[in-house]
């Protein structure tokens, strides 16, 4: 699960097949892994830091590539950032 830094004192999880291509947020495919018919793709988003997406291979950007990945708000899962507790 990538977990992003804390706002609020809330940590936000979102789960790698939940992450899309084309989203919001633009940063650098920093590795590409094929896994089988999907990609396993780590972008350095600037503000966050990295995000794992599981992407259809044929979608796969390639190393180096500029990218956006998005997220829908209800794949989101919140936790404290003190406690780790769900919230």
């Amino acid at each position: 699960m990538n977990l992003l830094p804390a706002v609020d004192g809330v940590v936000v999880g979102v789960r790698p097949e939940r992450v899309r291509l084309g989203g919001g947020r633009t940063g650098t495919a920093v590795s590409v892994e094929q896994a089988g018919e999907e990609g396993l793709v780590r972008v350095l988003l600037p503000d966050l830091g990295e995000v794992l997406a599981r992407v259809p291979w044929p979608d796969a950007p390639r190393p180096g590539d500029e990218v956006a990945v998005g997220w829908r708000t209800e794949d989101e899962h919140r936790f404290d950032a003190e406690t780790g507790d769900r919230r």
